[in-house]
Parts: structure tokens; sequence; C-alpha cells
């Protein structure tokens, strides 16, 4: 655990915006399924 601890202050410059948890799942999926679709030919 050691290793991590230095690297995680430096992410926090990387958000953006505080959002609820449930509406971050969303988004998630809503990307996953839009990349695997892509992937296998479905939608652009």
């Amino acid at each position: 655990m050691h290793e991590i601890v230095p690297f995680t202050g430096q992410s926090t410059g990387l958000v953006r915006e505080i959002l609820p948890v449930a509406e971050i799942v969303r988004t998630l999926l809503s990307e996953a399924e839009r990349a695997l679709d892509s992937a296998i030919g479905l939608k652009a």
C-alpha cells in the first residue's frame, strides 16, 4: 500500500465536477455500451 499512497494526490487535479454515484455509473455503462457496439460494428 505504501507504493500507492504518494500517487493519490496527483489525480485530484483531474476532478472537474462532483456527481452522484448513480450518474457516474449510468455514464460509465453508457460509454461502455457505445464502445462495445462500435467495436463489433453495430454503431458508429
